[in-house]
């Protein structure tokens, strides 16, 4: 049960981290189930008893959190839209690239998104029924220790959770944009894996014509992955990245902030704010509703400052009713700064 405990502390960090304890879970359930089927018919249910104990071990951490975070704040999760948000076309070609990147120049993959995606899936079907149903004895050696590693068969179970997780979380229980770069991090570190142990399996057969494959496999992936870390330490070392980026550093309102270290702030991206100024505003979700935000801009004379890039509908709120009746006191590039009429 260690493990679910740390399981359920990794969830604590990100909440896709969940889907780490359901992956686990239904691993020992389905290791039950294959057990059941080989004829070794265990004479308690203990399997399912420890999947179930896992899960609900697994999920305290992180249901303490939600709780303490719905006592202070009435949001679980946060402040979110729920609502269903239809899955167009620009989406999936969007999701694709992304995650044909991964291996393949974006060069190569614009505007052909759609075809690779199905030529990728081609050939990972043929991999995978050759992988399974070949009867050669090397094969049969690398489909005996893949299955065989519990790690393996968990890692599977993460990234088709994940996919779900995304796709519920930003598609019907929320909106925006559920498969950029940042969401699919997770999921690509598990493809990695997935990739290397299986590479790493071919080579033990020591097959000639196995350990070939497998190299030159290796030597395309060292060379792909050595180019983009160049071409990465570049574009950081230029622009930076998040809040330590060149568009932060030039930011008109932040100057603005600066000039004026008396005046309160309530903010969206009150990290980014605080972070240049090194002073922490309130959030605007850190009140009961719009009324009262309001209430403090009038008593107190503090800035509304809203972010372009982080509008006031990812905190859960309509932006045209937060600055209603508000006055525009700069409208900079990057964002925009109001204040209670006076």
């Amino acid at each position: 049960m260690i493990s679910a405990l740390m399981a359920g502390l990794a969830a604590v960090t990100r909440y896709a981290g969940v889907t780490l304890v359901a992956a686990a879970a239904v691993y020992l359930l389905l290791r039950w189930f294959r057990g059941r089927s080989s004829g070794a018919r265990p004479a308690s249910r203990s399997g399912i008893y420890l999947a179930v104990l896992y899960g609900v071990v697994g999920s305290l951490p992180f249901l303490a959190y939600a709780g303490r975070n719905w006592l202070a704040t009435g949001h679980p999760f946060g402040p979110r839209t729920s609502g269903w948000e239809a899955f167009t076309q620009d989406k999936l070609t969007a999701a694709l690239f992304n995650i044909l990147t991964w291996f393949i120049p974006g060069r190569f993959v614009k505007e052909r998104e759609i075809v690779l995606a199905l030529g990728l899936l081609a050939v990972l079907a043929a991999g995978s029924a050759w992988l399974a149903f070949s009867r050669s004895e090397k094969i049969r050696q690398v489909r005996a220790n893949l299955w065989a590693a519990p790690l393996f068969s968990v890692t599977l179970l993460l990234v088709g959770f994940n996919f779900a997780l995304l796709f519920a979380s930003r598609m019907v229980f929320g909106k925006g944009d559920a498969f950029n770069e940042r969401y699919l991090a997770p999921i690509y570190l598990a493809v990695l894996f997935i990739v290397v142990t299986v590479l790493a399996r071919f080579w033990e057969t020591k097959s000639w014509l196995l350990r070939a494959g497998v190299g030159a496999l290796a030597a395309v992936l060292l060379l792909t992955y050595a180019y983009r870390t160049l071409d990465t330490v570049r574009y950081l070392s230029e622009n930076g990245a998040g809040y330590a980026s060149a568009r932060w550093h030039i930011s008109e309102t932040v100057a603005y902030l600066n000039n004026h270290p008396d005046v309160p702030v309530v903010a969206t991206g009150e990290v980014g704010i605080y972070f240049w100024t090194d002073r922490l505003p309130r959030s605007v979700a850190s009140f009961e509703n719009i009324d009262a935000l309001h209430a403090f801009l009038e008593q107190t004379g503090a800035f509304l400052v809203i972010i372009d890039s982080m509008p006031p509908e990812m905190y859960g709120l309509d932006e045209p009713a937060l600055v209603e009746g508000l006055e525009l006191v700069h409208d900079f590039s990057e964002g925009s700064v109001y204040q209670a009429p006076r």
